[in-house]
C-alpha cells in the first residue's frame, strides 16, 4: 500500500484493493505509529528504582518521580533533573584594584550541587567552565575580597577572543555578586571565562563560588 510522507500513514489505492477489515486495520496501525514516533511522553514512577528501571523511553520524554516530588527529562541516555545545578568554588586569588581577573581554578563542589554532567572544570585554568550540553542556563556567583568595607556591585558580559567571560564587579569594595537569568548554549562543549573585579586599595584576596543552573 502507498504511505504518506512525512509519517508514513497507509492508505488504499486502486493497485492495492483489500478488504474492508483488513485496510482499516493496516491505516489504524500506521497512524498509531504516527502519532507515537512524533509525540513526547511522561512517567510517573513511585520511587527511584521505578524510575531506573523504565524502559521505551526516547530523547525529550519526562517523568515524575513520587516519593521525591521531582522531575525528569529522559537526555539522550539517562535521567536528569529537568532543573539541575553545579556549584564550583574558586582557589584564592589576589585582585589588583581595577584590573580584570580570572577568579582562580574552579573545583566542583559535589555537596552543594545535583549535577555537573553538563558543565566541567579542567581543575587547572583559571576561571574557566566548559559547558558540555546545548541548553539554557542560568549564571550566579559571588566573589568575596578580603575588604571590609561596604559595596556596591554589577556584572558585565563580554568575549576574549571567541570566548564569552561572565564579569563580576564591584565598584567598593568587600563582594562582586553576578546573576543572569537567561545564557543560551547552542553547541556543546562551549567554554566561559569567569572574570571578577574590585576597586579599592592596591590588591587583596578573593575567593568566588559559581553556581550554573540548567533550566531547560
Amino acid at each position: 500500500m502507498p504511505t504518506t510522507t512525512p509519517d508514513n500513514i497507509y492508505y488504499q489505492d486502486a493497485a492495492t484493493l483489500y478488504g474492508g477489515a483488513a485496510t482499516s486495520a493496516t491505516e489504524a496501525s500506521s497512524i498509531q505509529t504516527a502519532f507515537n514516533s512524533r509525540q513526547m511522553f511522561t512517567f510517573r514512577w513511585a520511587d527511584a528504582s521505578a524510575r531506573t528501571g523504565q524502559t521505551g523511553m526516547r530523547q525529550g520524554d519526562t517523568g515524575y518521580q513520587i516519593d521525591t516530588r521531582t522531575s525528569y527529562v529522559y537526555d539522550n541516555s539517562v535521567w536528569r533533573l529537568s532543573v539541575s545545578h553545579a556549584v564550583f568554588d574558586s582557589s584564592s586569588v589576589n585582585y589588583t584594584s581595577g584590573v580584570d581577573t580570572a577568579v582562580g581554578t574552579l573545583s566542583y563542589n559535589s555537596g552543594l550541587s545535583t549535577d555537573n554532567t553538563f558543565i566541567t572544570s579542567d581543575g587547572v585554568t583559571s576561571g574557566l567552565l566548559t559547558v558540555a550540553q546545548p541548553g539554557i542556563y542560568a549564571i550566579g556567583s559571588i566573589s568575596i575580597f578580603t575588604s571590609n568595607t561596604p559595596t556596591s556591585v554589577g556584572f558585565r558580559v563580554g568575549t576574549i577572543g571567541a570566548v564569552p567571560y561572565f564579569q563580576a564587579v564591584s565598584t567598593i569594595g568587600r563582594a562582586s555578586f553576578l546573576s543572569i537569568p537567561n545564557v543560551r548554549v547552542t553547541a556543546a562543549n562551549t567554554q566561559f571565562w569567569f572574570t571578577a573585579t574590585q576597586n579599592i586599595g592596591s590588591t587583596q584576596a578573593g575567593t568566588t563560588q559559581l553556581r550554573i543552573t540548567r533550566i531547560a
